[in-house]
């Protein structure tokens, strides 16, 4: 029981910690849609459920959000943390654009990465000459 335990909390370790939400858009995932003849049904049936479907006087907007955040697993070690701690984020937000007949006229997607590093060891103190 005990190997079992401590294999368990090992794998944990190391694993470190995710967090995601929403909708990650792949390239690949828009080929199909056709300018003019692609309707909002066939996008949200292919991309799923958008974060946000709002309307507009030349017609209406579906927006797709997705986050996803991982934290070593140093950060969740007491004075580890200080020297080795990281959080690694990605962000996209992909916009898709309806005429007033709700049919497909044009998307853009826009995204982010970053890395956050330990107070510690992003001012590393380098010796004097």
């Amino acid at each position: 029981m005990f190997k079992k335990s401590l294999m368990v909390g090992s794998l944990l370790f190391v694993a470190g910690c995710t967090a995601t939400q929403g909708t990650r858009i792949d390239a690949d995932q828009t080929t199909d849609f056709t300018r003019g003849r692609t309707t909002k049904a066939e996008v949200i049936a292919k991309l799923g459920a958008p974060y946000s479907d709002s309307s507009a006087p030349s017609g209406s907007v579906l927006l797709y959000v997705f986050s996803k955040r991982t934290a070593q697993a140093s950060n969740f070690v007491p004075v580890l943390n200080w020297f080795k701690g990281r959080t690694d984020s990605e962000s996209q937000t992909c916009r898709f654009l309806f005429d007033t007949k709700g049919t497909y006229q044009s998307h853009d997607c826009t995204g982010a990465s970053a890395t956050q590093r330990a107070a510690l060891e992003e001012n590393r103190l380098t010796p004097a000459h």
